[in-house]
């Protein structure tokens, strides 16, 4: 079956679904930046295209971007910390004292070897 969005379906109901999910998620998108309907039924469909003629029949790993979501809180982190509002760090970020000191550490380290 196709993927449903409020314009109706974005490809034919003999698509695989994680193709539907994909066209269905960048249909969503495309809306949601206020690129007009019209225009946006067939980019969804043509990118679905593009992923199964590129990664068709292929194992795809998609990373849940856990390394990244904690690069930046550590970044964000690093640039808050004060020097005495490891307590209030803790806290807002739901982690130890200990480990905003081993973020900070961690971070300057990497600051140093950048040479900044």
């Amino acid at each position: 079956m196709g993927a449903n969005t409020e314009a109706g379906n974005v490809l034919e109901a003999d698509y695989p679904e994680v193709y539907e999910q994909l066209a269905s998620m960048l249909h969503e998108i495309l809306e949601k930046r206020g690129i007009r309907a019209n225009d946006t039924r067939n980019i969804p469909r043509e990118f679905a295209e593009r992923v199964r003629a590129n990664l068709g029949g292929g194992l795809v790993y998609i990373p849940s971007g856990l390394f990244q979501k904690k690069r930046r809180r550590n970044a964000e982190i690093f640039n808050k910390f004060t020097g005495t509002n490891t307590l209030a760090l803790a806290r807002e970020y739901g982690v130890s004292v200990q480990t905003i000191y081993r973020i900070i550490k961690r971070m300057r380290g990497e600051q140093t070897k950048r040479g900044q």
